[in-house]
């Protein structure tokens, strides 16, 4: 379990080329490329407990209100968590090929 959610140099390299250039990634991925890279699904499990524990440690409820500062926050949190996880459905997608 410790090695397959090690916070290691793959994770931020995979967390930074799917933000910063996630073409590459996926074409050096499919290219047999993986041994650098963070495996996929152990990747989306972390990046899941992580906006999970974020969105509980704001206090985010989406049916109940909010103070305008902490719905400014999560809808940003939201964002960049829902743009990475799109980003890691797709890697997912292309490595499943």
């Amino acid at each position: 379990m410790g090695i397959a959610f090690a916070l290691e140099r793959p994770l931020w390299l995979t967390l930074r080329l799917l933000i910063v250039n996630p073409g590459m990634l996926f074409k050096e991925y499919i290219a047999g490329k993986r041994k650098k890279y963070y495996k996929p699904v152990a990747f989306f499990i972390l990046v899941t407990a992580v906006y999970l524990i974020l969105r509980a440690w704001i206090h985010f409820d989406s049916l109940e209100g909010v103070f305008v500062i902490r719905y400014v926050l999560v809808s940003f949190l939201s964002l960049i968590l829902y743009t990475i996880f799109a980003l890691l459905l797709l890697f997912l997608i292309v490595s499943l090929k």
